[in-house]
């Protein structure tokens, strides 16, 4: 078994990080998430966030800027399929 400490992780400084969050009906805790995500010390250079058809006006407040993107989904397609749907458009 290999411990954490174990693994030496080494950032290297052309390395970028894109971060995805499929959201379904997650009220306020979507816009916690997006806060601090921004008070990170390495900023990610997409932020995905796919919507599983919310009904609760979640992403109403978000919009589509810089490095931030909502990817509305029809219907409610499950956290595998919303990762994967951002998952292709990822370049980092």
């Amino acid at each position: 078994m290999v411990k954490s400490k174990d693994i030496a992780f080494a950032a290297s400084p052309s390395a970028t990080v894109s971060v995805i969050i499929v959201n379904w009906n997650s009220g306020e805790h979507l816009a916690n998430c997006l806060n601090h995500l921004l008070q990170q010390s390495v900023q990610p250079k997409r932020i995905w966030v796919v919507d599983n058809a919310s009904s609760d006006g979640s992403t109403t407040e978000i919009k589509t800027q810089g490095n931030l993107s909502v990817l509305a989904m029809d219907s409610n397609l499950g956290f595998a399929e919303g990762n994967n749907r951002a998952l292709s458009q990822c370049t980092s």
